[in-house]
C-alpha cells in the first residue's frame, strides 16, 4: 500500500506542476499581451522630448545634426515591435514624428511658414490619440 500511495502522490504532483505552469503562462500572457513594446515606446518618447527641445533651441543653420538625430529616433520607433493593441499608437507617434521632422526641414529651407499651422493642428490630434491608445492598452 505505501508504494501505491507514493505513485498516487507522484501523479498528483505532476498534475499540480502542470496546472501551475499553465496558470503562470495564462497570467503572464494576460499581463503582457498589450504591454509588448511599451517600455521601448516610453524610452523613445523621452529621447524624442530631449531631442526636439534641443532642436527648438538650435539656430536654423545648425539644425542638420538635430534633424538627423530625430530621424534616428524615428527609425528606432519603426524597428520597435509592439503588441497589436499598441500598433495604432505607434503609427500615430510615427506620423507625429514625421510631421515634426518635415516642419524642421521646411524651416531649414525657409519654406512657407503656413505649413507650421498645418503640422501643429495635426500633431495636437496625433499626440492626443497616441497617449489615449497607449493608456487604453496598458491601463497606465
Amino acid at each position: 500500500m505505501p508504494q501505491l500511495r507514493l505513485l498516487k502522490n507522484s501523479a498528483d504532483m505532476k498534475v499540480i506542476k502542470i496546472t501551475a505552469l499553465i496558470l503562470t503562462a495564462v497570467f503572464l500572457t494576460a499581463c503582457t499581451k498589450n504591454d509588448k513594446g511599451v517600455e521601448q515606446l516610453n524610452s523613445i518618447e523621452s529621447r524624442w522630448d530631449d531631442a526636439i527641445s534641443l532642436a527648438g533651441s538650435t539656430p536654423r543653420i545648425q539644425l542638420a545634426n538635430s534633424v538627423s538625430n530625430l530621424q534616428e529616433l524615428k527609425n528606432d520607433l519603426n524597428a520597435t515591435e509592439v503588441s497589436d493593441c499598441l500598433a495604432p499608437a505607434k503609427g500615430k507617434f510615427s506620423k507625429y514624428m514625421d510631421n515634426n521632422i518635415q516642419f524642421l526641414l521646411d524651416f531649414m529651407r525657409d519654406a512657407d511658414n503656413n505649413s507650421s499651422y498645418k503640422y501643429k493642428s495635426e500633431n495636437n490630434r496625433l499626440i492626443k490619440e497616441y497617449f489615449k491608445i497607449k493608456k487604453e492598452c496598458t491601463n497606465k
